[in-house]
């Protein structure tokens, strides 16, 4: 005869439910601190490129166009590289 908890599980199915929540619970911090320190680099990306832009020389309206021109066909040739 199988023994059978207060909810009417089986231990076997407890454990089960227990791996899970245990599953869940690790992909949830990962997935917070994966997002906390996305945010925090893209944090550090807009103060590398105002600090870029504060010491460029360029005209700010020639800037507009270039930057993304650049990154544009940097990216194009490593997608097709």
């Amino acid at each position: 005869m199988e023994r059978l908890t207060p909810l009417g599980l089986k231990n076997e199915e407890i454990k089960d439910e227990a791996k899970l929540v245990l599953l869940a619970s690790l992909v949830g911090i990962v997935g917070g601190l994966g997002a906390i320190v996305f945010r925090l680099f893209v944090d550090w990306m807009k103060e590398g490129f105002n600090l870029l832009a504060e010491y460029s020389q360029l005209d700010n309206s020639l800037a507009i166009v270039l930057v993304p021109t650049i990154g544009g066909l940097l990216c194009g040739w490593i997608v097709f590289k």
